[in-house]
C-alpha cells in the first residue's frame, strides 16, 4: 500500500514497523501522519532512516563532491537508482514530536560498505569486521552516531494524524 495513504482505520495496530521506506519518499512528513492515525494510542512505531552523518558519505570523497555537485546543479543522471534521501537524528526526532510520537529509544548501526569512488574497498570480509567495530561504538559520543541507518522507537500519542484524501 502507500504508506501517505493507507487503506486502515484509525488506532488499527498497536505497533508498525518501517523499515527503508521513508528513505525513499519525497517527504517524511505525510508518511508520519499516516502511521500516527493507524496506530492505537501509546501503539510503538519501529523506523529506519539513512543516517545523514554516516561515516562513509564523508570517507568516499570522490562520490561526495561527485553527488554534492550533481545536486547543487540539479544534474540527474538517466537510469539513475531512485533518489535516497538521508536524515539527521534531530530531524527525524523533531518530525516524530512534530506527529504526536514520544521517541523512547534510538540508534546509529552500521549499514553499507565502505566505498571509494563509488566501488567497494576494502574487500566484504574486512568491510564487515569493520562494520562489527563501528556497531561497539554506539556508547561513545559522536564516534557512536556515524551509523549508516538510525533506527528509532518511538510511542504514539493519543489523537494524532489525520485521514488522508
Amino acid at each position: 500500500g502507500d504508506v501517505e495513504c493507507l487503506p486502515f482505520a484509525e488506532s488499527s495496530f498497536s505497533a508498525v514497523v518501517c523499515l527503508g521506506v521513508v528513505t525513499y519518499l519525497r517527504s517524511v512528513e505525510r508518511a508520519l501522519s499516516e502511521l500516527a492515525r493507524v496506530l492505537e494510542p501509546k501503539g510503538t512505531l519501529i523506523l529506519s532512516v539513512v543516517n545523514k552523518a554516516h561515516l562513509m558519505h564523508f570517507l568516499d570523497l570522490p562520490e561526495f563532491v561527485k553527488l554534492r555537485l550533481r545536486k547543487a546543479l540539479g544534474v540527474s543522471v538517466p537510469g539513475a537508482r531512485p533518489t535516497v534521501r538521508s536524515y539527521s537524528v534531530s530531524e527525524i526526532m523533531k518530525s516524530l514530536r512534530r506527529h504526536g510520537f514520544t521517541v523512547e529509544d534510538y540508534a546509529a548501526v552500521p549499514l553499507g560498505l565502505a566505498t571509494f569512488s563509488g566501488r567497494a574497498i576494502p574487500p566484504v570480509r574486512l568491510n564487515a569486521r569493520i562494520a562489527g567495530l563501528v556497531a561497539r561504538t554506539r556508547g561513545i559520543p559522536l564516534i557512536g552516531s556515524l551509523g549508516g541507518m538510525c533506527m528509532f522507537r518511538a510511542r504514539n500519542g493519543p489523537g494524532w494524524g489525520t485521514e488522508c484524501a
